[in-house]
């Protein structure tokens, strides 16, 4: 049998019997697509690729204590999210110790902007959650499944267009609702 034609579950049993053929089978599986998402977030292709071949050496090394309980799609795509996002705050990181080195600049008002990750994403959250049912549904889907919006349409039986609205209302009520927070609509525009 092709490891082509093997579910996502079947990969990830032979890979944790250090099957070396199967973990080249996830890699051409899901490289592309991780690639575009990392490239789409960071707006850097040599960033985007340091970032997914760290994702695949880190999936070979802990390849024998792997707990996935979604789907393997859904477990790469969160990963390459959480690297983008400690990509751009290391970058984000270097650009203020680079901007604190500058004499006679003053940074006021950075309380804000110092929120930790775990406040951020729960703010995020909560906006998130007062969304309309429906667009809350539809955004949850794209930005945290990272489900196409046909599989979207498909899934809640409606169009392609109405998953489109809906993605966009979501996007604008949520910007609205984080105005206030320059490093929540960062974090925003990444999801």
């Amino acid at each position: 049998m092709s490891l082509q034609a093997l579910s996502d579950k079947e990969l990830i049993d032979l890979l944790k019997e250090d099957h070396e053929k199967t973990f080249e089978e996830i890699y051409n599986r899901y490289w592309l697509k991780l690639l575009k998402i990392a490239y789409q977030k960071t707006g850097h292709r040599e960033a985007a690729e340091e970032i997914v071949q760290d994702l695949f050496i880190k999936l070979w090394e802990r390849r024998m204590e792997l707990e996935i309980r979604r789907s393997l799609e859904s477990y790469l795509f969160i990963a390459v999210k959480y690297r983008v996002i400690n990509f751009v705050h290391s970058q984000t990181t270097i650009i203020q110790q680079e901007n604190s080195r500058l004499p006679s600049v003053t940074w006021e008002n950075q309380t804000e902007e110092q929120l930790n990750y775990r406040e951020m994403n729960e703010q995020l959250r909560q906006a998130v959650r007062k969304l309309p049912e429906k667009s809350r549904i539809v955004f949850e889907l794209s930005r945290y499944k990272y489900y196409s919006n046909k599989h979207i349409a498909d899934k809640l039986n409606i169009s392609e267009k109405a998953v489109e609205y809906h993605i966009t209302r979501s996007l604008k009520l949520l910007r609205s609702q984080l105005k206030d927070s320059v490093i929540l609509i960062a974090l925003l525009i990444l999801l």
